[in-house]
């Protein structure tokens, strides 16, 4: 039995071996696809005293800007403060400028509509008076129903005719002129006409005097509103120059030249950029 196993032995040991043939393991390697992901940057691991520096000077990055954000704040407000007093004495001068303007245009209004009211006036006067003058002369050889003409004294009393009667009421007065006038009755017409030219040239005199006062204040009235118009010219030109200037400063404190905060989001920006650079190396 020993002996057989022996055998056995022996004739596997010196029997040729053949090689197996080799199965390869699967690889993890996958085959390169079309598309290859993102690489990802890689982070490096900081220690605490960098990243303490890194926050350090973006610390003191921020506060820089943020004191150049505070100044410039304030010389916007003493500056913005100082030009919107200037702006409001400006403004309330050219007011009170607009109400003295419409002041004078009112007074040239007034002054030339009186002068003109006085004038119709006066040529009113001056035509109702004319015709007046013209008509009382010619009335003046007539009789009217209203005279009382004294009866001479050489004749009887007798009986009072109804002409010369006082009259009961206040009636129309009617004119007329006999054919035939009785001696009383010329005498009488005659004292009317005296009295009545006579009348008429104190009239006339007095107008002649009240109409050249009425003219003269007519002249008055119309240099006035000359001189106030001639005036106002003068002063409507340097109110336009004014005018411009302020509405010049208006729109320069409306729209600011530059601004703040763009600059200021800007330099933010690039922080955050130099940040992220400082972090990556």
């Amino acid at each position: 039995m020993a002996e057989a196993e022996q055998h056995t032995t022996v004739e596997s040991s010196d029997r040729p071996r053949t090689e197996e043939p080799r199965h390869e393991e699967p690889s993890n390697a996958q085959p390169a696809s079309p598309q290859a992901p993102p690489r990802k940057r890689p982070r490096l691991d900081l220690t605490a005293e960098p990243r303490k520096r890194g926050k350090t000077m973006f610390g003191i990055l921020v506060g820089t800007l943020n004191k150049a954000k505070d100044e410039d704040a304030q010389r916007s407000r003493s500056e913005a403060a100082r030009r919107r007093t200037s702006l409001e004495t400006k403004l309330q001068s050219k007011l009170a400028s607009e109400q003295a303007e419409i002041r004078r245009q009112g007074e040239i209004k007034k002054s030339r509509s009186l002068a003109s009211r006085k004038e119709d006036d006066l040529g009113v006067q001056d035509s109702v008076l004319h015709l007046t003058h013209k008509i009382k002369p010619f009335l003046s050889h007539f009789l009217t129903t209203s005279d009382m003409i004294p009866r001479r004294a050489t004749e009887p009393p007798g009986a009072v005719p109804l002409s010369v009667a006082p009259p009961v009421a206040a009636p129309t007065v009617l004119y007329y002129l006999p054919a035939i006038l009785l001696p009383e009755q010329e005498a009488f017409l005659m004292e009317r006409q005296e009295a009545t030219a006579a009348q008429v040239a104190s009239e006339q005199h007095a107008w002649k005097d009240e109409r050249k006062q009425g003219m003269e204040e007519v002249e008055l009235l119309r240099r006035r509103a000359e001189e106030l118009a001639t005036g106002g010219d003068v002063a409507d030109e340097v109110e336009e120059g004014k005018a411009a200037s302020v509405q010049e400063e208006v729109a320069s404190a409306t729209f600011p030249e530059t601004s703040v905060d763009a600059v200021l989001s800007a330099a933010k920006v690039e922080a955050d950029d130099a940040e992220e650079e400082a972090l990556e190396y």
